[in-house]
């Protein structure tokens, strides 16, 4: 189950830049809210690795899909770790997303991010710009927009 953590005040990317990144947790602020998810099934991994492998086969030149979580900063107290995104070669190689944003996202659904995914994190990237976003549920298979 993912938790929305506050304490007082909102988190800040240089907060979250100082959590582990090895300890299997997913850590992601909107707003300043901190969400902890914990690691992915397997079920989930797999449906990763086929929807990166179905757009890399299908991506045109300079155009690169990548698997996540990668960082995308949406906004001064907004980052997120989508599952896969899509973006321009030119634009891949920092560190995260933040000065140019990635042209699809995708999140696979899992059972801690059934409220989060299509509700929260769809109205962050709708605010900050991202041109295409998908959900991948891969219980019941199926991809929306």
């Amino acid at each position: 189950m993912s938790i929305a953590v506050a304490h007082g005040h909102h988190f800040s990317i240089d907060d979250l830049d100082q959590f582990p990144d090895d300890d299997g947790l997913r850590y992601e602020l909107i707003e300043g809210t901190l969400i902890v998810s914990p690691s992915p099934t397997l079920l989930h991994q797999r449906a990763v690795m086929r929807i990166t492998y179905l757009l890399a086969g299908a991506c045109p030149p300079g155009l690169e899909v990548l698997p996540g979580p990668v960082d995308v900063v949406l906004g001064p107290a907004t980052m997120v770790a989508p599952d896969a995104v899509l973006a321009r070669t030119a634009d891949v190689g920092a560190k995260r997303f933040d000065d140019a944003l990635p042209l699809l996202v995708v999140e696979v659904i899992s059972p801690s991010s059934r409220l989060i995914d299509p509700n929260t994190k769809r109205a962050a990237y709708q605010a900050s710009g991202v041109e295409g976003y998908w959900i991948v549920d891969p219980i019941e298979p199926s991809v929306c927009c």
